[in-house]
């Protein structure tokens, strides 16, 4: 997957290592991803100078400097607070909050950029605000959350 970073790069998530371009391609910089490789599907996010992974294969958050150093990590297997089961998209939201779509917990998880669980919502269900393998996240600029679903085939809006 990939990001744009707030001086218009692009963070590209392969399957052994993060890249960052220019937006003209050019290549700037490789590193890894601090550990045993990911799934193709890692998702990444880029804020405060920070890119945020999710690794669905160790079921955690990995996060690493604009260089490329790896800074810490969070979360593990498991359904208690802060922990995932398959995390997938992120998003940081209008308040600083780093969004996980958890996709086998079947719901969407909130932390501090810092790692710190604050919360959750949603839950295994088909009505409306309950989830079906949510597999992405999205913020609006007026600060709607989009929460893309695999399982129920649809798209939910979430406004503040």
């Amino acid at each position: 997957m990939l990001c744009v970073t707030c001086d218009g790069h692009i963070g590209v998530c392969d399957k052994e290592d993060i890249v960052v371009f220019t937006p003209d391609g050019e290549l700037l910089r490789r590193f890894s991803q601090g550990g045993p490789p990911g799934w193709l599907d890692d998702y990444i996010v880029h804020v405060n100078n920070k890119f945020y992974v999710s690794y669905i294969s160790t079921h955690c958050v990995k996060v690493f400097s604009n260089e490329g150093q790896f800074l810490f990590s969070f979360g593990e297997k498991g359904e208690d607070q802060g922990q995932f089961k398959f995390p997938q998209g992120l998003a940081v939201d209008k308040n600083d909050c780093l969004l996980v779509a958890d996709r086998d917990d079947q719901c969407v998880k909130i932390f501090s950029l810092d790692g710190d669980f604050l919360g959750k919502f949603g839950k295994e269900g088909d009505e409306l605000g309950e989830f079906y393998s949510p597999i992405d996240v999205a913020v609006a600029s007026d600060g709607s959350v989009f929460v893309v679903e695999f399982g129920n085939k649809r798209v939910q809006l979430f406004n503040e």
